[in-house]
């Protein structure tokens, strides 16, 4: 299995993720666009997988939503639970537990969202077992939402930021043409790459 020390390590002790996910950035509220538009009127089971400190989990908790927070950094949890104290608003669960061997029973979800866990899987076997796992726990008809980074997304924010002086062009080439950052635990998608590794996990 894929050593993912260093992802755990740069969340546990290089990265305030719980003030970036305390931010309204564009791309978590078109998520929750999109997620809002699959929720049932009942109280769903959801699985937030790598979801960090729960921005995602406690948004669905307020609408009464039973939502299972995963992520591998004891620190995200430790804040998720104070949150959780501070707020009123409780999870389901709350587990520190690696993305390709999920805790939970065959068929107890309603939905998964797998928000951040696969952009730090550099082999597909990694991320097919990540999928796999979340297609095993789904009930039958169940939904998963996943988010991936593009292929292109480097030299997106090189343009975008004016950072070819610190992004090399080799550095660039070499990301666009392997998907693999040289000097992050980060992979990036083509479009075609996903859908064959979700068809892969079986999903439709």
């Amino acid at each position: 299995m894929e050593d993912n020390s260093i992802v755990k390590d740069f969340y546990e002790s290089n990265y305030d993720e719980h003030g970036r996910a305390g931010r309204e950035t564009l791309e978590f509220a078109r998520s929750k666009i999109i997620i809002a538009r699959h929720l049932a009127g009942d109280a769903m089971e959801v699985a937030d997988i790598g979801g960090a400190t729960g921005a995602y989990s406690f948004w669905l908790a307020e609408m009464g939503h039973n939502v299972h927070l995963l992520d591998l950094a004891q620190n995200h949890i430790d804040a998720a639970v104070q949150n959780a104290h501070d707020s009123g608003v409780s999870l389901a669960s709350y587990t520190c537990a690696d993305a390709r061997r999920l805790p939970y029973d065959n068929q107890s979800m309603d939905m998964v969202l797998l928000m951040g866990a696969l952009y730090h899987l550099h082999s597909p076997q990694e991320r097919l077992a990540c999928l796999a796992e979340a297609h095993r726990v789904l009930r039958p008809g169940g939904l998963l939402i996943c988010t991936v980074t593009c292929r292109y997304n480097l030299v997106i924010s090189a343009m975008k930021y004016k950072l070819f002086d610190h992004y090399s062009r080799e550095y660039i080439e070499e990301t666009m043409r392997t998907g693999r950052h040289p000097k992050a635990n980060f992979y990036a998608h083509t479009p075609d790459e996903i859908l064959a590794e979700l068809a892969s996990a079986r999903f439709e």
